[in-house]
């Protein structure tokens, strides 16, 4: 793993995938996606997009997109009703740098393409912890009022409760700052 992650790219075992699932090729269909796989490419920490039509670099010295290049392999990349627009990050797929390039991605306007699904395993974890953050109020809420309302009931008391929750946020607290430290 150490010999992979070092001499190679960590990004080209997992890219970064987006579907355009309702991808119609007339209308100007092709422009939009050519359009939209060159505003991809030009987001800091893209470093190669692949469309069933070629490949998309951006040159960081010239500061322009050059492309598209033709690649061999871009033909598995359609389908009968949509398109896979293939996506090499620069740096590793787990990280807060992947992590923005995904948000980058997804903030892209796509005119002409009717929606842009972006997966991978950067957006999976962006997800994620997307999922887990947006629920633990409600989780941490439930938890404080079921200890509450079991303890009162046991012990008929409010102080006991309250001296119970307050106890357990210092201890979990102490035990977390103790881990991070």
């Amino acid at each position: 793993s150490e010999r992979l992650r070092d001499d190679f790219s960590l990004a080209e075992l997992s890219p970064t995938e987006i579907v355009v699932p309702q991808f119609d090729r007339t209308d100007g269909g092709d422009l939009a996606l050519h359009d939209y796989a060159l505003a991809v490419a030009s987001v800091d920490g893209v470093e190669r997009v692949v469309t069933e039509d070629g490949a998309y670099y951006f040159h960081p010295l010239a500061e322009e997109i050059l492309g598209p290049f033709a690649v061999s392999s871009a033909d598995d990349l359609a389908g009968e009703d949509g398109t896979r627009i293939s996506v090499l990050l620069a740096g590793e797929p787990i990280s807060p740098e992947a992590e923005s390039v995904i948000e980058e991605v997804r903030e892209l306007a796509a005119p002409g393409l009717d929606s842009i699904l972006v997966t991978g395993e950067s957006a999976r974890l962006l997800d994620t912890k997307d999922a887990v953050f947006s629920r633990l109020p409600l989780a941490l809420g439930s938890i404080a009022v079921a200890t509450l309302l079991l303890l009162w009931v046991m012990t008929d008391s409010v102080l006991v409760p309250l001296k119970a929750l307050a106890l357990n946020v210092l201890s979990l607290s102490a035990t977390f700052g103790a881990l991070v430290w």
